[in-house]
C-alpha cells in the first residue's frame, strides 16, 4: 500500500472526497480530464494461479489537445490538502489511437508490461532468475526490479516471449509479475497491509463463497515423456490443488513454493467500495460484514472509475474444491508442444474460417455456436430459448407459463392476477404472497407507503408541500420559492404574504427588487441596462440629466459646428479673448511641466538601468549553463551489507550490485559516459558495460568497494575554417584536437556481517533518486521522499520496520545529521531542510543500532527556461527605452489644445543610461509565423546598439533541451523551429559565446600558414 501523509489518510477516509486527476507527459501537465476507467490487478483466472502478468491499462477522457497516441504518460490522482495537492502516482501508461470529437478525446493506455511481449534471447545453457530477470530488462528496457530476490539456478529459455519467461520467474518466487507505480516490473506475493474496510465504506453487500481459501497441494506439469504423456511435480497434500506448468521448475523450488503459500488462506468474493488511490494490487485488506465479521480479501483484480468521485471494485478470485478440481484452467503448457522453426515460431493462431471433420477439443470458448444437431451429457447455461421442450424430469426456480394444462398442482404460495375458487373462507396476503394488479380501495389505515408509479388526478398544493431534497425549491399553496444552498430564498413568484401577486428577486443578503402590477420597481433596473433605442423620441429628458461632457466631446470630434454670439471659455466666464491675453503666464507654465518631464525621463531611465541589469544577470546565468548543469551521478546503491558465518565465510551475494546513472544538470547522459572501475583488495566481480552495473560476487575482506568513475564529454574534436572546412595537414590527414571531458566518481561500500545469519538481506527504498530544483531556486520536485525498507530471509521478501538516519550536505562532502529515528518505523517521509543542499544521505539502521544499508539522493539544477527569462528582463529595458523617447518627445514639443498657438522650448535629450557601459547585452526575440512555426533571432545590444551582425553567425547557437537529452540544431542569427516539436514540453535555448582568435604554431613559435600564405587560426571560447 501506497503511503500518504496522514492528513491524506484522514482525508479519503471521509464520506465526502473531492478528487484530482493529473496526467504528466514529457514536460507538459494535463488537469483537463474528465473521467479514468482503470483495469487491472494481480490474477486474469477466476481462480488463484501463480505467475500471472497483468498488463493493466486505463480509458480516459479528456478536453482535446496535441498528438498524444504513442506517448507515455504519468497518472496521478491526489487530493487538496490545506491549499496543496497531495498527488498519488498510479502509473505509466502508453496512448493508444484516440477517438475524437469537437469537445473531447477519449483513449486506451496500457502500463509498460505490453512491452514484453518480445522474443527473449540469452546466450548459455545455465543461467539464474536473477539474470534472466536483468536480461529481460536489457530487451524491453523497462526496469526491473530484483532487489530483495534470491538467485535461483534454471536452464536458458529459448524460444519464448518476454512476457512468458517472466510468468515462469515469478513462479519460481510463488509469486506474480506487476508494473508498480514508478514503471518498473516487479515480482510480488500478497501483503496484509492491515487495511479494514467497514460496512459504510461499500455498498450493497460484501458477496463472497462460503468457505476460504487455502492452497493444500501443489502440481507443476514440466513436460512431456517419450510417450508424448504430460510430466509433473508435486508438493504438499489435500484436496485442495492449484495445477500450473512451467518447464523450468524443480521438485526444490516448488517445495520452497509450498511453504510459503501453505499458510496463505483468505476469502473469495468481490465488493463495490469507495476508492482509496493507496491501495495496490498486491494488497491484503480486511472486509467487515453487517453481521460482525471479518475477512481477509486479497485485490486480484481491481476497476476503478474517476470523475471527481472515485469507486472501487475490487474481487478476490477463488473456485470451490470442486470447480478447482474438475476444471483446472491455468496457464497453457506452453513450453512443452512446441514447434520450433529457423524463421517462425507459432504460438497462437487467429483463424477466420474452419473446416473440420472430427475435432477434439479439450478446452473451448466460443462467442456465438450453430449447432444442426446435438448430443450433451450435460448442459451449464445462464439463458436459453426453446420452441419445443420435452423433459422427463422439470425443475424451475422461477417459472413463467403462459397456459398451464396441469392435472395435479401443489402449490405452497399462488401469485394470481384473477382466479375463480368455488369456496374461499379467509385468505391473509403479504407482501411476499400476494400481488394486486388493481383494486378500489374506498379508505386505507397504512403505516407506510412505497409506491413505484403514481398516476393521480388533482394534487392539492395547499395540502402537500412540494420540495426538494437540498431545499433549493418549495411549492405550497398559490407560492413557489428558489433558495440557494445557505437557505437564503433568492427567487419568489406567486402570491406573497400581503395576499399580493408578485414576483421577486433576491441578493445573498435578502435584499429584493420587485415587479409586481403596478409595474417595475427602481431597483429592478440594473446600471447601464437602458440603451438608446429604448428612450422616445419625444422623452424630454432634463438637461441636469445629460452626460455633458460627453456631449461636447461628440462635437469636438465631429464636423459639427458650434454657433453662438459668445463663448465662455471656463468656470470664471473668461472668452477667447480674455484667455489669449493670458497665453504668456501658459508659457510659463508650460516651461514648468517641461522640466518636471524631464524628471520623469531621469525616472525611466533608472527603470531602463535596473532592467539591464537583470538581463545581464539572467544572461550571466544563462552563460553559465555549463557551471549550473554540472555533471552528477547516482548510485542505486551505495553501500552493502552481506551475511555470513561467524568466521567470514559463505554470504549470499546474488543482490550485492550497484548501477550508476550519470546527469549533466538534470539530463540523463549516461548513454553519453565512459566507465571505468577500481576496486579494493578482497573484491570479485565483474562490470557490466550495458547495464552499467557493477556485481561483486564474493570478498575475502572484512570490507570493501568499488570506485566507479564516469568520463563525459571526452572526444576527438576537427580543426576547421570559418567556413567550416576541415583542416589537413600537407600529407592530407586531419589536423584533430583531444577533448579531456568531466570526470565524476562513485564510491560502492560493501561489508560483512558476521553474524551466521547466511541468506538474510536488507534493502533501503527511496521513491526517487534525484531531486530536480527549479529555476526560481525555492522548489524541489518532488518536494519529499520515501524511505523504506525490506528484508530478504532467504527468498521471502516482507517489510521491514527499522530506524532510519538522514542527512544532508551543502558541498557534496560534509554531512549533517538531521532526523533519526527514536522507534521502528515501517517508513519515513521526509522534506529537505532547505534548497541549499546538494545531496540527502538516509542509513538504514536495526534497533540495536547496526548499519544495514545506505542510499543518496541528490539534488540536481533545472536550467530550462532562462531564456524566457532573459526575454522577459530585455522586453523590460525596450519598454523602459520606449518611454523614455516619449518622455523627450513631449518636453521638446509641447503644444496647447488650440490650433494656432504653440510654445517652443529648449529640446532636452537623454538616452538608455542603463545600458551605456559597454556590456554586451544578448537577447532572443520570438516572432509566430502564422503557419506552424515560430522564427526566433539572436541580438545582441552593446551601448543600447543592436551589434549584432559585427560578430560571426557561427558564435550563435541553439539547442532544444528538453528532460531527455539536449540536441544542437544549428549556427546563425536566426532559427525556425516547428511549434508541434514544442507542445508537449522543452524549450528552445539560444547560446551566444565570443572567442579569442589565436594563431596555430609549430613547437619553436612559427605561426603555420596556408599555401595560400593565410595563418591557421582557431577559435579559444572566452
Amino acid at each position: 500500500m501506497y503511503q500518504s501523509s496522514e492528513a491524506f489518510g484522514t482525508l479519503v477516509q471521509q464520506d465526502s472526497r473531492t478528487f484530482k486527476c493529473l496526467l504528466a507527459c514529457d514536460d507538459v501537465t494535463i488537469e483537463n480530464v474528465k473521467s479514468v476507467k482503470f483495469t487491472g490487478g494481480s490474477e486474469v483466472e477466476d481462480d488463484f494461479s501463480l505467475g500471472s502478468t497483468v498488463s493493466q491499462y486505463v480509458t480516459i477522457v479528456m478536453s482535446c489537445a496535441g498528438a498524444i497516441e504513442g506517448k507515455e504518460m504519468h497518472l496521478q490522482v491526489g487530493l487538496d490538502i490545506d491549499g496543496l495537492t497531495e498527488w498519488i502516482p498510479i502509473g505509466y501508461f502508453t496512448a493508444g489511437k484516440p477517438s475524437k470529437n469537437e469537445e473531447q478525446i477519449e483513449f486506451t493506455a496500457y502500463d509498460r508490461m505490453a512491452q514484453t511481449e518480445r522474443t527473449f534471447s540469452m546466450d548459455g545453457t545455465t543461467t539464474n532468475t536473477i539474470a534472466v530477470l536483468k536480461k529481460i530488462e536489457e530487451i524491453t528496457r523497462v526496469p526491473v526490479v530484483t532487489s530483495g530476490l534470491s538467485s535461483v539456478s534454471m536452464p536458458v529459455p529459448k524460444g519464448y516471449t518476454c512476457r512468458e519467461v517472466l510468468s515462469y520467474v515469478a513462479q519460481m518466487y510463488g509469486g506474480f509479475a506487476v508494473c508498480n507505480r514508478q514503471g518498473q516490473i516487479e515480482i510480488h506475493t500478497y501483503e496484509d497491509n492491515a487495511y479494514t474496510v467497514g460496512t459504510g465504506r461499500y455498498w450493497d453487500n460484501f458477496e463472497h463463497n462460503d468457505y476460504v481459501f487455502d492452497v493444500s497441494k501443489l502440481v507443476c506439469y514440466t513436460g512431456q515423456d517419450t510417450d508424448g504423456n504430460s510430466t509433473s511435480i508435486s508438493s504438499g497434500s489435500g484436496a485442495r490443488t492449484v495445477s500450473f506448468s512451467n518447464p523450468f521448475m524443480s521438485q526444490s523450488v516448488l517445495d520452497s513454493v509450498f511453504q510459503k503459500l501453505k499458510t496463505f488462506s483468505y476469502m473469495p468474493g468481490t465488493l463495490k467500495m469507495l476508492g482509496d488511490p493507496r491501495i495496490d494490487v498486491w494488497d491484503i485488506i480486511t472486509v467487515e460484514d453487517l453481521s460482525g465479521e471479518s475477512y481477509k480479501v486479497p485485490v486480484m483484480k481491481l476497476e476503478w472509475e474517476y470523475d471527481g468521485g472515485l469507486t472501487y471494485t475490487i474481487e478476490a478470485a477463488g473456485l470451490s474444491e470442486e470447480e478447482t478440481n474438475d476444471s483446472y484452467k491455468g496457464p497453457t503448457t506452453k513450453g512443452m508442444e512446441r514447434y520450433y522453426a529457423q524463421l517462425v515460431m507459432i504460438d497462437r493462431a487467429l483463424v477466420n474460417k474452419l473446416d473440420v471433420d472430427t475435432a477434439n477439443i479439450t478446452y473451448a470458448t466460443i462467442k456465438n455456436l450453430d449447432v444442426m444437431k446435438e448430443n450433451v451429457q450435460e448442459i451449464n447455461g445462464e439463458l436459453g430459448t426453446f420452441k419445443n421442450l420435452t423433459t422427463t424430469n422439470f425443475e424451475a426456480v422461477n417459472a413463467k407459463i403462459g397456459v398451464l394444462d396441469n392435472d395435479y398442482g401443489a402449490i405452497k404460495v399462488l401469485l394470481s392476477g384473477s382466479a375463480g375458487v368455488g369456496d374461499l373462507q379467509n385468505i391473509h396476503l403479504t407482501s411476499q404472497n400476494a400481488v394486486i394488479d388493481s383494486a378500489l380501495i374506498r379508505t386505507a389505515v397504512m403505516q407506510s407507503v412505497s409506491i413505484g408509479d403514481l398516476l393521480a388526478g388533482t394534487i392539492s398544493t395547499n395540502k402537500f408541500l412540494i420540495a426538494s431534497d437540498d431545499g433549493g425549491i418549495r411549492i405550497q399553496g398559490a407560492t413557489q420559492q428558489w433558495s440557494d444552498t445557505d437557505g437564503t430564498v433568492r427567487m419568489q413568484a406567486g402570491r406573497d404574504a400581503n395576499g399580493d401577486f408578485t414576483f421577486s428577486l433576491f441578493d445573498k443578503t435578502g435584499k429584493g427588487i420587485l415587479i409586481d402590477a403596478t409595474g417595475v420597481k427602481p431597483d429592478a433596473i440594473a446600471d447601464g441596462l437602458i440603451v438608446n433605442k429604448m428612450v422616445a423620441d419625444n422623452a424630454a429628458i432634463a438637461g441636469s440629466k445629460l452626460d455633458i461632457p460627453s456631449v461636447v466631446s461628440a462635437i469636438n470630434d465631429s464636423s459639427q459646428t458650434i454657433k453662438s454670439s459668445q463663448i465662455w471659455f471656463d468656470d470664471q466666464n473668461q472668452s477667447l479673448n480674455q484667455i489669449y491675453s493670458r497665453m504668456d503666464t501658459n508659457v510659463t507654465e508650460i516651461r514648468s511641466a517641461a522640466s518636471s518631464a524631464a524628471s520623469k525621463a531621469d525616472a525611466a531611465s533608472e527603470t531602463a538601468g535596473a532592467a539591464a541589469k537583470t538581463a545581464q544577470q539572467a544572461l550571466s546565468v544563462l552563460s553559465g549553463i555549463s557551471t549550473l548543469d554540472a555533471i552528477g551521478a547516482t548510485l542505486d546503491n551505495d553501500a552493502h551489507v552481506v551475511h555470513t558465518n561467524t568466521d567470514g565465510s559463505g554470504g549470499d551475494y546474488s543482490d550485492c550490485s550497484s548501477k550508476m546513472t550519470v546527469y549533466l544538470g538534470d539530463t540523463d547522459v549516461s548513454d553519453d559516459s565512459v566507465f571505468s572501475v577500481a576496486i579494493s583488495a578482497g573484491i570479485t566481480g565483474h562490470w557490466d558495460n550495458a547495464s552499467r552495473t557493477y556485481y561483486v560476487t564474493a570478498m575475502s575482506t572484512d570490507n570493501g568497494y568499488v570506485d566507479i568513475d564516469a568520463l563525459y564529454g571526452t572526444g576527438d574534436r576537427y580543426l576547421t575554417t570559418r567556413k567550416g572546412l576541415r583542416l589537413t595537414t600537407r600529407s592530407g590527414k586531419y589536423i584533430l584536437v583531444q577533448s579531456g571531458g568531466a570526470h565524476i566518481r562513485k564510491r560502492f561500500s560493501i561489508s560483512k556481517a558476521k553474524d551466521g545469519k547466511i541468506g538474510l538481506s536488507y534493502d533501503l527504498h527511496c521513491s526517487t533518486l534525484v531531486i530536480r530544483k527549479q529555476k526560481d531556486g525555492k522548489t524541489l520536485i518532488p518536494a519529499s521522499i520515501t524511505f523504506s525498507a525490506t528484508q530478504n530471509d532467504n527468498g521471502l521478501v516482507r517489510s521491514y520496520s527499522g530506524r532510519y538516519r538522514i542527512q544532508e550536505t551543502e558541498d557534496g562532502a560534509t554531512y549533517t545529521n538531521k532526523y533519526v529515528s527514536a522507534d521502528d518505523e515501517i517508513q519515513k517521509i521526509y522534506t529537505p531542510s532547505s534548497t541549499s543542499i546538494k545531496a540527502i544521505r538516509c542509513t538504514l539502521l536495526s534497533a540495536g543500532g547496526a548499519e544495514l544499508d545506505t542510499q543518496t539522493v541528490i539534488v540536481i539544477a533545472d536550467a530550462e527556461g532562462l531564456a524566457e527569462d532573459i526575454k522577459k528582463a530585455q522586453d523590460t529595458a525596450d519598454e523602459a527605452k520606449e518611454a523614455i523617447v516619449t518622455t523627450n518627445q513631449n518636453v521638446t514639443n509641447i503644444e496647447t489644445s488650440m490650433a494656432g498657438l504653440r510654445a517652443e522650448l529648449s529640446e532636452t535629450t537623454t538616452d538608455l543610461h542603463g545600458l551605456v557601459n559597454n556590456t554586451l547585452i544578448y537577447n532572443v526575440k520570438y516572432h509566430d509565423n502564422e503557419d506552424g512555426t515560430t522564427t526566433l533571432n539572436a541580438v545582441v545590444y552593446k551601448n543600447g546598439t543592436d551589434v549584432t551582425k559585427t560578430y560571426p553567425d557561427r558564435w550563435f547557437t541553439w539547442h532544444r533541451k528538453t528532460e531527455s537529452g539536449e540536441n544542437y540544431l544549428g549556427y546563425g542569427y536566426s532559427i525556425t523551429v516547428n511549434n508541434s516539436d514544442y507542445e508537449f514540453g522543452g524549450v528552445c535555448v539560444g547560446t551566444f559565446i565570443t572567442y579569442d582568435t589565436l594563431y596555430l604554431t609549430t613547437r619553436s613559435g612559427k605561426q603555420l600558414t596556408t599555401r595560400s600564405g593565410n595563418h591557421i587560426t582557431v577559435w579559444k571560447e572566452n
